[in-house]
């Protein structure tokens, strides 16, 4: 009898543990059209698509997916975001800090060109046809690190490579370019204290 029960705890075990498992399982994020549309200056009419988890995507007429924009409203964090090997978090600063840093982001801004990016995956669109795959922009903030009195944050900004880069691209993947930004603020006023911003692809 006793030997039953362990055998049913441990299939239980195995049911749960799975569920569980299915749960934190990623998920690919759906998108639905809005009914709005973006026409570009040579004419073209792209539709704008809203994603269940929260990002926008440019379709050209008849479904065909032509950039996602991640964060469409702007940059995601500095704030709840945590980065591993960093001891501190915008939420450890104090009040008059956080509000100040806040502010230069949202200052800041978007820090590509939608407008530039759009019309290059149209036009790497009209060259590969059937072979194309949908370009990705994305752009969020996170803590770097500290030296003294003042914390650094940085910014990465995901663009794709352009068609007429000498970078190859896979077959079925876009390679991306990486912009970083980065802000140095002191950390009980808030009042930026230095920035540099380069790139990497």
């Amino acid at each position: 009898m006793k030997k039953k029960w362990i055998v049913a705890f441990a299939l239980l075990a195995v049911v749960l543990a799975a569920v569980v498992f299915r749960e934190q399982m990623p998920k690919f994020e759906e998108f639905s059209p809005t009914g709005e549309t973006l026409i570009l200056d040579d004419g073209t009419k792209l539709e704008l698509w809203q994603g269940n988890m929260g990002s926008m995507a440019y379709y050209m007429p008849g479904g065909i997916r032509l950039l996602e924009v991640r964060h469409p409203e702007g940059d995601k964090g500095p704030e709840n975001v945590h980065t591993v090997n960093v001891d501190f978090t915008l939420a450890d600063l104090p009040q008059a800090a956080q509000t100040a840093i806040l502010d230069h982001y949202k200052t800041l801004g978007i820090l590509y060109d939608l407008d530039a990016v759009l019309k290059q995956e149209l036009a790497f669109y009209r060259e590969k046809g059937q072979e194309f795959t949908a370009g990705l922009v994305d752009q969020y903030t996170y803590p770097y690190g500290q030296e003294g009195n003042v914390v650094y944050f940085d910014t990465l900004v995901f663009i794709p490579i352009a068609a007429d880069s000498e970078a190859p691209i896979p077959q079925g993947s876009r390679l991306l370019k990486n912009h970083i930004y980065r802000a140095g603020f002191d950390r009980e006023t808030g009042t930026l204290v230095e920035t540099s911003d380069w790139e990497e692809s």
